[in-house]
């Protein structure tokens, strides 16, 4: 992996977590992000007008395609924290992401994972396994984790992960990064607008942007950029790669978490970010 790209990735990661930090911090979560979502593309429509000449030209499979999954991707992961404890449902959907994203790469997009490669992929995701858990015993026994409830969830936003990140990896080959996220971002508000307006209610929707409406504006900017930063990558690297990479923000998700909220850290999951930033050195140095 290019130094270029590695950067890109822990820059992202930054911003993935410190976003993922303000939505918990937020009362209601679905109306927030949602809000964010808006935001993210009405803040950046003017990279719109930069391509414009590309825009003529954008092929919109790619844009439906990784934006349906996305929005497949949030209904997933709110199911998934309404059956499933948080300690278990994080770990499992981005764990399991890179190791999907991995078999798809090779498998569809002809990518080659080198020995190192695929060692540092495990490593990253064994430790995000880890890095949730209250003890290591819990990681001894993974089938019977699976069979605690939203765990089947849990992957299937691990799956959903890998599906969007492989599309957006064809993606970026054939339409400017910067165009492709803000229309993106465009259809992945625009499509359960009629639940939050409708269902959820206008009242919902306006009385959560009086209450944050500089958090959301902050969430919707640094979501749309750690994505941009992650597509740049992709541009530079294996995909297997950036998507195992990229979940250094779950060891800088911890560490707020600690700091900002003061959750705790311990031994277990000290040693869990110690193998994953572990596997990220691989992968930049071998992979």
């Amino acid at each position: 992996m290019t130094l270029r790209a590695l950067l890109l990735l822990l820059c992202a990661a930054l911003l993935h977590a410190s976003w993922n930090l303000l939505v918990k911090r937020s009362r209601d979560k679905q109306v927030f992000t949602w809000c964010a979502m808006c935001a993210a593309a009405l803040l950046f429509s003017p990279l719109v007008l930069k391509d414009i000449d590309a825009l003529r030209g954008v092929d919109w499979r790619f844009v439906i395609a990784s934006g349906a999954t996305e929005v497949a991707y949030y209904a997933a992961l709110t199911r998934a924290y309404e059956r499933g404890d948080y300690s278990l449902v994080y770990p499992i959907a981005r764990g399991s992401a890179p190791a999907f994203i991995a078999l798809w790469a090779v498998l569809l997009l002809g990518e080659r994972v080198s020995a190192w490669g695929g060692l540092g992929i495990a490593m990253i995701a064994l430790g995000i396994q880890a890095i949730h858990q209250e003890s290591l015993r819990r990681l001894r026994h993974p089938l019977h984790l699976l069979r605690a409830p939203g765990t089947r969830w849990a992957l299937v936003v691990g799956v959903l992960i890998s599906i969007y990140s492989s599309i957006d990896k064809v993606a970026v080959g054939r339409i400017p990064p910067d165009l492709y996220i803000v229309l993106m971002f465009a259809f992945v508000a625009l499509l359960p607008a009629p639940y939050f307006l409708i269902q959820r209610g206008v009242a919902a929707v306006a009385a959560e942007w009086r209450t944050n409406a500089l958090p959301i504006l902050a969430v919707g900017a640094m979501n749309l950029l750690s994505y941009l930063l992650v597509l740049r990558a992709m541009q530079d690297a294996n995909v297997s790669y950036v998507g195992a990479v990229r979940e250094m923000s779950v060891v800088l998700a911890a560490l707020f978490g600690a700091v900002g909220m003061r959750e705790g850290f311990g031994l277990v999951r000290t040693v869990a970010a110690g193998v994953i930033f572990a596997g990220v050195v691989v992968i930049a140095g071998y992979g």
